[in-house]
């Protein structure tokens, strides 16, 4: 600024940049924290072609589950049915299925 404005006193100058170097470290913590916050929003996200296979392999293997393949393929999904009164809530979790390899049993 010095240099732009030859009549900036040099000591608000060094006041100035002190401050800049002073916030830096909060600075690129909040960078960080918005990166994390970014990065866990893009694997929340639901892969709508992963989830059409997981549906497709699913409705194709649901007769020939034995018990402890629908255990695991209930704690896949999170399913969770909340009955209060007259009232039913169900809750799911959408798999992202993002690797190749399918979760539920006899898939290929």
């Amino acid at each position: 600024m010095h240099l732009y404005l030859p009549n900036y006193p040099a000591d608000k100058l060094e006041a100035e940049v002190h401050r800049i170097q002073e916030k830096r470290p909060q600075f690129q913590r909040e960078v960080d924290r918005l990166k994390t916050q970014v990065c866990d929003i893009r694997q929340a996200m639901v892969d709508k072609e992963g989830l059409r296979r997981f549906c497709e392999i699913a409705s194709r293997n649901l007769n020939s589950l034995d018990d402890s393949e629908w255990r695991v393929l209930l704690e896949t999904i999170g399913l969770k049915v909340l009955v209060d009164g007259y009232n039913i809530t169900i809750k799911v979790v959408l798999p992202t299925l993002n690797d190749e390899n399918d979760i539920i049993a006899g898939s290929t």
